[in-house]
């Protein structure tokens, strides 16, 4: 589920391209050993995105137990845009320790800001990683 969502919400991009100063390739890889291949094909992307989910998966499960498929592609797909320390240090981390998914799901709609602008992208997929938050497994 993760992969498909993520996949579907990051745009791949063959090439290297910067956004806010940082190399980007694939499906927005800031890794420096994929971005200094200079141009990747999607069957690579989607094998670095699959390594990198796996990972992420055995990092949430680390973190917080018990949470369905659905619920752990939301975070799942948080991680990947946030990264691993701002899911480690957020409130939606300490509410799902607490089994409170209403209350974890809540958090989404707080991280919508790019340097303190609310960016509409940030808005719809937030939106869309609660709505699966919230779904039944």
């Amino acid at each position: 589920i993760a992969f498909s969502f993520i996949q579907e919400r990051e745009a791949f991009r063959s090439n290297v391209y910067i956004l806010k100063g940082v190399k980007h390739i694939g499906y927005g890889f800031t890794d420096p050993r994929l971005v200094k291949l200079g141009r990747m094909t999607k069957k690579r992307a989607n094998a670095e995105l699959r390594k990198m989910i796996e990972s992420d998966l055995v990092f949430l499960r680390k973190q917080v137990k018990g949470l369905n498929k659905h619920q752990e592609a939301a975070c799942l797909s948080f991680i990947y845009n946030t990264g691993r320390g701002a899911f480690a240090s957020s409130t939606m981390l300490k509410h799902l320790k607490r089994g409170n998914i209403v209350a974890a799901s809540k958090e989404f709609d707080k991280w919508v800001h790019v340097n303190g602008i609310v960016v509409d992208g940030l808005v719809k997929r937030r939106s869309q990683e609660k709505r699966l938050m919230l779904k039944a497994a």
